[in-house]
């Protein structure tokens, strides 16, 4: 199967995470896509669950959706989870598979600057979610041959959901409601275990 990985905190997950995920699903014709969220992020700090209840939101998040799936595989190693051991990992647990690393556009533009980048992409091509108005496509039809990206990273034009894990949790913080930006199991899950209020 054609698996797309979806890597991140998910501090935590919301919707506009699962939409990104269903139009790429579509667009890059996917079979899967797995969520993996991070044990320790290198690029995140600040107020986060734990990485368990974070897996569990996840695990709410996606539930009867048999086109997504999660996977603890970063969470099980624990640490710092960078990418080149996750897709090793992947390729080594899941031989029969093929497996394709989701990024926003931002990160794509940086991904050269990643840990052991051009090793990553001897286990995985890129799929890269360009915003509107992000004339990402454009970048990328400007790489030159030698760029270790190049042929390597295909554009998913993608939804403008103005939704984000840090807003969700100043809006607990604040006591204001989070319905409709997370799923309400999601939602239900953070208000029993008082995630996000301190």
């Amino acid at each position: 199967m054609d698996i797309g990985l979806f890597g991140g905190s998910f501090n935590p997950i919301h919707l506009g995470h699962l939409i990104a995920a269903q139009i790429v699903l579509e667009e890059a014709g996917l079979d899967r896509v797995w969520f993996v969220p991070t044990a320790v992020s290198p690029h995140k700090t600040g107020q986060m669950a734990s990485a368990d209840q974070r897996l569990k939101m996840v695990q709410l998040a996606i539930e009867g959706n048999p086109d997504f799936g999660v996977s603890a595989i970063e969470i099980e190693r624990g640490s710092v989870s960078y990418t080149i051991d996750t897709v090793k990992m992947m390729v080594e647990r899941y031989p029969q598979h093929r497996f394709q690393w989701i990024v926003g556009a931002d990160m794509a533009i940086d991904f050269p600057n990643w840990q052991s980048a051009d090793e990553i992409l001897q286990y995985v091509t890129l799929l890269a979610l360009a915003r509107p108005g992000h004339h990402l496509d454009q970048w990328v039809s400007r790489l030159p041959p030698s760029s270790p990206l190049y042929g390597k990273i295909r554009v998913v034009p993608m939804l403008q959901v103005d939704i984000s894990s840090s807003d969700i949790r100043r809006r607990v913080k604040s006591g204001l409601r989070i319905a409709y930006l997370t799923p309400a199991k999601v939602a239900d899950y953070i208000k029993e275990k008082r995630l996000y209020e301190d």
